[in-house]
């Protein structure tokens, strides 16, 4: 009977009808745009596109820029606002640091490796006496501005922003590792203006617009466009767009970087300026912590825990934190596992490593102590796999060695009474009927639209800002596309981190191990809520590109 059941089912019309319409959808798959363009390579590879309508189409507008350009450069020069003033300040500035204690130091340990940039700074030109004096002129100004005037740390704030604004103006190379220190220090909106000024005057200097052709620049900007789409479509479109314009600097962010990470030694001096801004930020919260600073009762069930302190550092929320800390400290890890460099660099990153950590544990954050061992998973299987042996001695000890607090923090993951774990399971549930309800293009971005649709799909009297994580929030925000250009991004990121890991594991490995981290805690959280942890995203994925071009060879 069974035989006589498979020769019938072998046989039958529908297994042969199912068998060639098989067929046809991979032909028709592997025809189509979408198919050609999942199978080309991920690496930046120019000579992919060279016969391209698209590249002869990118070659005449770069042209026509550059003529653009031409035409604007001696007028800029010639300005005082745009041109002069800008670079004389960065020109001072760079003379001044030279003559303070931190500048000399910094020179006669760099003359060994850097002979002619020490010959350099040595040989910069003091300013004028002019000019000196208009600075001690508008310095004084500004500080009795600041003492007598009741707005007096408002004009000080912006005095400080007009002249990073002028900085990066006139040196937008060199600005955007300004802009990488300050990304935790500064709003979202002074950050923003700090990348289109970068933005602009790269191409008002000439700079080439994307010289490279990058499949991730191209996935980003589709993301960008999907998510333009859905904020056009929200029930509350002027809020979406103000939400989508940060969406777009950060795509200019990436631009930014893609284009000027072109040796390894630009990507040094961004990831340590990176990570100097983050200690920066460790130092403060364990200053927070020592002090006490009240902590919202909303962020801890205390029937479960007795956390009382829960430190945020420049952000708003200790998840928040937690989060930018795991994008940073697999950088330091990694250096410090690395053998092959000084033994007092290794120090210096063990040192870095334990204040990240430590203010890492002090912001009680479950979903960043998750995220912060997947990414010290993929550190140890990639360069030291020995360690794993020591897995199974840590989790024993686990219970003897913490802090009662902390383990009680870390066991309340599995326990369901847990507020916090609560109102998650109700928030996805209620986000998950959103994102099925508006499954095409989402209703729009920001707080304001999920704040106006969510009480409909409210499941019980839970209320919420967000969906408490960000697959789900992507998707609720721009629909299926968006999420599906978010991961799709990801595993282009790992594939280009994890691709060359062996030869350049200082970099690719922290990269890929960051990325981890992040969607680890995406996951679980809305990672993405304070939109700076956004531009770290896109720094990861320019930082993955700019590595793996390093090792395709494309910048030598």
């Amino acid at each position: 009977m069974l035989k006589t059941i498979q020769l019938w089912w072998s046989g039958s019309w529908l297994v042969r009808n199912l068998e060639r319409l098989a067929v046809c959808l991979v032909v028709a798959w592997h025809g189509c745009w979408l198919g050609r363009f999942l199978a080309r390579p991920w690496e930046d590879n120019p000579a992919a596109y060279a016969a391209s309508r698209v590249q002869r189409w990118r070659n005449g507008v770069a042209q026509w820029w550059l003529g653009v350009a031409t035409w604007l450069q001696p007028r800029l020069a010639a300005s005082y606002l745009l041109g002069r003033w800008p670079n004389w300040l960065a020109a001072d500035l760079a003379w001044a640091w030279q003559g303070s204690l931190l500048g000399r130091c910094k020179t006669s340990v760099g003359a060994g490796s850097y002979p002619a940039r020490a010959q350099q700074r040595s040989a910069a030109a003091a300013p004028p006496l002019w000019r000196l004096l208009i600075y001690a002129l508008a310095a004084g100004l500004l500080l009795a501005a600041t003492i007598l005037l009741p707005q007096g740390a408002t004009l000080l704030k912006w005095g400080a922003m007009a002249i990073v604004l002028a900085l990066v103006w006139a040196r937008p190379q060199a600005g955007l590792s300004a802009i990488v220190f300050l990304l935790p220090i500064l709003p979202i909106l002074s950050t923003t203006m700090l990348i289109v000024v970068a933005f602009v005057a790269r191409l008002c200097q000439g700079e080439p617009f994307a010289p490279s052709s990058s499949w991730l620049r191209t996935l980003a900007a589709l993301f960008c466009l999907v998510g333009l789409a859905a904020a056009l479509g929200s029930a509350d479109t002027l809020a979406a767009l103000r939400y989508w314009r940060y969406y777009l600097a950060g795509f200019l962010l990436l631009v930014l970087l893609m284009d000027a990470l072109r040796t390894l030694q630009d990507i040094a001096q961004v990831l340590h300026w990176g990570l100097f801004g983050a200690l920066l930020v460790a130092l403060l919260s364990l200053l927070q912590y020592a002090g006490g600073i009240p902590t919202n009762l909303s962020w801890v069930d205390i029937r479960v825990s007795a956390v009382t302190t829960r430190v945020v550092g420049t952000f708003d929320n200790p998840n928040m934190l937690a989060g930018y800390l795991v994008a940073w400290l697999p950088f330091a890890v990694s250096r410090f596992l690395d053998t092959t460099i000084p033994l007092h660099q290794r120090l210096v990153s063990l040192l870095v490593a334990g204040v990240l950590g430590l203010s890492l544990v002090l912001t009680f954050s479950r979903g960043g102590w998750l995220a912060f061992a997947a990414a010290l998973f993929v550190i140890i299987a990639c360069q030291e796999p020995r360690l794993f042996w020591a897995v199974p001695l840590l989790l024993l000890l686990a219970p003897l060695v913490l802090p009662p607090v902390v383990w009680q923090r870390l066991i309340s993951i599995f326990n369901l009474e847990d507020t916090s774990n609560m109102v998650r399971l109700y928030v996805w549930q209620s986000s998950g009927q959103m994102f099925l309800a508006n499954w095409l293009l989402g209703i729009g971005q920001g707080l304001v639209p999920f704040a106006r649709i969510y009480p409909i799909y409210q499941y019980g009297a839970v209320p919420a800002l967000h969906a408490h994580s960000l697959i789900l929030q992507l998707a609720v925000e721009s629909g299926i596309f968006s999420l599906f250009l978010f991961l799709w991004i990801a595993v282009a990121l790992w594939r280009l981190a994890m691709q060359h890991w062996q030869a350049a594991p200082a970099w690719t490995v922290p990269i890929g191990a960051a990325l981890a981290g992040h969607l680890v805690h995406g996951i679980f959280d809305h990672a993405w809520y304070d939109l700076r942890l956004m531009f770290v995203f896109w720094l990861l994925v320019a930082l993955a590109s700019a590595a793996a071009r390093q090792q395709l060879g494309e910048a030598k």
